[in-house]
């Protein structure tokens, strides 16, 4: 071959790839930037205040040289629920997602309703998938057995064929020479078999939220957005080649909880017990041992593995059972085989259905004395004095089967004497690393690794970052303001590396997104260090020094605090565009999703409901009234008599009627359906606070006028899982959503279908600012940006994805239309180029 030919075939060969990496570069040519920063929570009415005192420089810059307004939030204005609105532009009824907290029922074999309504999560499903999704074997089998059979007699035709034609050995060392290689095809295919789970099933979450992202138009317009950190996207497994993502809220920890938390005590008061928010005091005892040592566990996901071969063999005897020629004898080993199988199954689950990683904590008295303990995890030591936090650390909790799933966990030391050590270990999370293969946080799976070696750390993945329940659980915790505000600031500057780090690229993306959520957290959990008429507002506890963002100030101005970081981070981003390293063009938009407001009461629907003739409780045995707190005892609705009711409250501010041929035991007739719904509208909005004399609620939605598309009312809808239709059958909304005044907002109890001793009862707890079931109208997020406006504009979340679409040149009509958006293009100066 000359040389010619030889460069002519090489450069054949190379085209096709150097095509493939110079095809981001191209679809990204020629198009403007823009970058959209979200910042959960962020109040327009505190933010313009904070600009006026003069506190948030940068925020005052795009106010006077570009745009600052009310961004509407959505109805109700829960974050699930407005990320999603805006990720979309579409309506809650094509979103399918109406809350942090919806209902649902349990079927019958026939699919009917049966039961009372139950509380139900709304930031994800529990599901299994195929294994063959995830694991290819050869020839796409997936049944180890027969797998390991053809690779046996593969290798054994293979070397047999080989031997005898090509060396031209005799038949006898040629079958020898066969046989081992049988063997040796048959070992490796059994160990890559033993792989897949007994019954072919891998756990699985779906995404709740089911409309179209405005990035999905985008990437098939050859648009390259950059997400980070994107609420209502776990698990993101169906983007595009253009779109990388890393989930926000949604995303679970490595138990496949929204964050389970746990505090380890050697005090000899405390309890084992749950708290109320997910998390877990657990004992721990010291040793002697050159010293003192105490060893306790953590505790990881199901062993999902295990639990599939246990049913898989229990299986296997059922269906050995159902042989019509078995004899007495067979029938009775069978069954005593299969009952010796439960038993150890049921032995096995009490003690090892959860995966654990031991780690040891050692501290002599004299160090105690001192306030310090050294943890040992995974052949590290992390030395650790009171107040103080490890980094992330490595572990891995391990299945069987060459499954295992790598996690990272931090260390918080918040006290050691003496008396106690006592040692909070936050959610155990997903290592961005090595992100489970089967439950993906980031698009590709590889974006969430790119990033860790971008910033050279590891990060948090969870989705409800900041440890806000701890701080909520104070009683049983003892967890303090500041090692709240030390997480906050942890959290928050791993979102500025970040940020910095895809600022520094800019020829990988066209449009960059990413969400901040600290303004949210300390706006729940710090406002009644804020807001001194708070009914737990207590002066000398607001009063004390917290140290953050390398700066002291009083705990009651945490709040003006962290916008300051967020007009900081704002900064940054705005330098950058001046510099010009983004081009003459770039877009910077900053919103949130909705505001906020104080959180001084808690009202309670049912108790309402009650009260007006809604809701009729069950009598006693003798028919006899039954006293409050008697029926309060019996939560998730089990003091209701539902065939005198017609309607109940479960959810953050929802109400659902007892509808007909809806509810198990429904009896709202349809034809009446209207006229009650229109009935307890107006007898709600007539409530006032028995103190106050101040209005309860100031909008009652009924979610059939405000609403449309499919999830709305209950049936059948196709729902996505990893790209793939599925045809499910779903509950619907609630028929009215509650919008409560400033300072009120749905009661703890009533959210999970429980009883108050009255309607309303003050907040006492730390977490004092809200705006779930808040009206929309008094919770509005920020609109901020560096381009004014052709002409004044009321916009809201829904509007900010069809104005993206507008800007790169996506035709209306790919977007528009009954299943399209349904927000209008914001009337921005010079949109687009």
């Amino acid at each position: 071959m000359t040389l010619r030919t030889s460069s002519s075939a090489m450069l054949g060969l190379l085209l096709p790839a150097l095509l493939v990496m110079l095809a981001p570069f191209a679809a990204g040519q020629d198009k403007p930037k823009t970058i959209v920063l979200g910042f959960d929570g962020m109040d327009q009415a505190l933010t313009s205040q904070y600009i006026d005192e003069g506190l948030l420089p940068n925020l005052k810059k795009l106010r006077d040289g570009g745009l600052f307004q009310r961004l509407e939030t959505s109805n109700p204005a829960q974050s699930p629920v407005s990320w999603a609105v805006f990720n979309t532009g579409q309506n809650p009824g094509k979103t399918g997602v109406g809350g942090f907290v919806s209902r649902f029922f349990s079927r019958d074999a026939n699919g009917a309703r049966t039961g009372g309504p139950m509380p139900k999560a709304m930031l994800g499903d529990a599901t299994t998938i195929d294994a063959s999704e995830f694991i290819e074997l050869p020839f796409g089998m997936t049944d180890p057995v027969q797998f390991t059979r053809v690779a046996a007699g593969g290798a054994l035709l293979l070397v047999f064929l080989l031997a005898k034609q090509l060396l031209r050995l005799n038949v006898v060392i040629a079958l020898v020479l066969g046989l081992g290689a049988a063997f040796g095809g048959w070992t490796w295919a059994s160990g890559m078999g033993d792989t897949l789970p007994a019954d072919g099933k891998l756990p699985y979450e779906i995404n709740p939220m089911q409309g179209t992202n405005f990035w999905t138009h985008l990437d098939a317009a050859g648009v390259r957005m950059m997400g980070v950190q994107v609420a209502s996207t776990f698990p993101p497994d169906n983007e595009g080649p253009n779109t990388k993502l890393l989930s926000g809220l949604g995303v679970k920890d490595i138990s496949n909880s929204p964050g389970s938390w746990s505090i380890y005590t050697d005090d000899v008061w405390s309890l084992e017990k749950s708290t109320g928010s997910g998390g877990r005091i657990r004992k721990m005892y010291f040793d002697e041992r050159d010293g003192l040592e105490a060893r306790a566990e953590l505790v990881g996901p199901k062993n999902w593995f295990e639990t599939a071969r246990f049913k898989h063999d229990i299986d296997v005897v059922e269906q050995q059972l159902a042989h019509r020629d078995n004899s007495e004898g067979d029938v009775q080993a069978l069954e005593d085989r299969k009952r010796e199988l439960e038993s150890e199954y049921e032995d096995w689950r009490r003690s090892n259905e959860d995966t654990k990683v031991s780690f040891s904590v050692v501290s002599n008295d004299e160090e105690r004395s001192d306030g310090k303990v050294t943890i040992e995890i995974a052949g590290q030591k992390l030395p650790l004095e009171v107040g103080d936090w490890t980094d992330f650390t490595p572990i891995e909790f391990v299945f069987g089967g060459g499954y295992s799933a790598h996690a990272i966990v931090r260390f918080h030391l918040m006290a050691a004497g003496p008396d106690e050590v006592r040692l909070f270990v936050p959610p155990i999370q997903v290592d961005p690393y090595q992100p489970l293969p089967y439950l993906p946080i980031s698009a590709p799976p590889g974006f969430s690794r790119e990033i860790a070696e971008g910033i050279g750390d590891h990060y948090e993945t969870l989705g409800w970052a900041c440890m806000t329940n701890p701080l909520k659980d104070q009683k049983d915790t003892d967890f303090s303001p500041q090692s709240f505000l030390d997480d906050i600031v942890s959290t928050e500057a791993k979102r500025v590396e970040i940020l910095n780090w895809a600022m520094e690229r800019p020829q990988d993306w066209d449009l960059y997104y990413q969400v901040f959520s600290t303004t949210d957290r300390i706006g729940h959990m710090l406002f009644r260090e804020y807001d001194t008429e708070h009914p737990a507002h207590d002066p000398e506890y607001a009063a004390q020094t917290m140290h953050a963002w390398g700066r002291e100030f009083p705990l009651g101005r945490a709040l003006p605090e962290v916008y300051k970081e967020a007009d900081r981070i704002v900064g940054g981003v705005l330098d950058r565009i001046e510099a010009g390293e983004f081009g003459d063009d770039c877009l910077l938009l900053i919103v949130a999703d909705h505001g906020f407001t104080s959180f001084r009461w808690g009202v309670n629907l049912n108790n309402a409901l009650m009260e007006l003739g809604f809701l009729v409780p069950k009598a006693g045995k003798n028919g006899e009234t039954l006293p409050l707190d008697e029926l309060k005892k019996q939560g998730l609705l089990g003091f209701v008599d539902w065939s005198k009711s017609k309607a109940y409250s479960m959810g953050l501010g929802k109400i659902f009627i007892n509808l007909e041929g809806r509810e198990p035991s429904g009896i709202v007739k349809q034809e009446d359906y209207d006229a009650t719904v229109a009935e307890i509208q107006a007898a709600l909005m007539e409530m006032r606070h028995p103190e106050t004399g101040d209005l309860l609620v100031t909008s009652a939605s009924k979610t059939r006028d405000i609403f449309h598309g499919p999830w709305v009312v209950h049936g059948k809808h196709e729902q996505y899982v990893r790209g793939v239709a599925r045809e499910v059958e779903h509950d619907g909304m609630a028929d009215i959503f509650l919008g409560f005044s400033p300072y009120h907002r749905v009661s703890w109890n009533n959210t999970m279908g429980g009883l108050d001793s009255a309607v309303v009862t003050p907040n006492t707890n730390h977490w004092s600012g809200g705006h779930v079931s808040v009206d929309p109208a008094h919770v509005a997020g920020v609109f901020l940006s560096n381009r004014a406006l052709q002409r004044p504009d009321i916009t809201g979340l829904i509007d900010v994805g069809p104005t993206l679409l507008a800007r790169y040149g996506v035709d209306e009509a790919e977007w528009a239309g009954d299943t399209g958006v349904d927000g209008h293009v914001i009337p921005f100066e010079n949109l687009q180029r």
